[in-house]
């Protein structure tokens, strides 16, 4: 018989700062979110593992087998400098939820 494969699911949603401009005007509010990928490393940041691109909201998920992973966002288009990797456990048969933020087309990820 076969093993079932072990995997956990990485949820998350991309959002953008209302309030990034002391002046009270809105910045760097993205339309389309599909135009970003999620990319997943192993925790220290070498090897590549996966990527996936969010909808147009922001809203993306993907299997991943039990492990600890850094996940990143990088522009498909643009200059943007990639944020720095934040490091997320993945619990098989469990998901776990990340919130990425977005100020000033300098993404930041937040928490988990």
């Amino acid at each position: 018989a076969l093993t079932p494969t072990k995997t956990g699911t990485l949820s998350g949603k991309i959002t953008s700062s209302k309030d990034c401009n002391p002046n009270g005007t809105t910045c760097a509010i993205i339309q389309d979110y599909s135009l970003f990928n999620i990319v997943i490393y192993s925790a220290d940041g070498k090897k590549f593992i996966a990527g996936t691109s969010p909808d147009t909201y922001g809203n993306f998920q993907i299997d991943l087998a039990p492990a600890t992973y850094a996940i990143s966002m990088e522009p498909i288009i643009g200059t943007t400098i990639p944020p720095l990797p934040v490091i997320v456990p993945i619990t098989n048969s469990l998901t776990t939820f990340v919130t990425i933020e977005n100020i000033l087309s300098t993404p930041t990820l937040i928490g988990q």
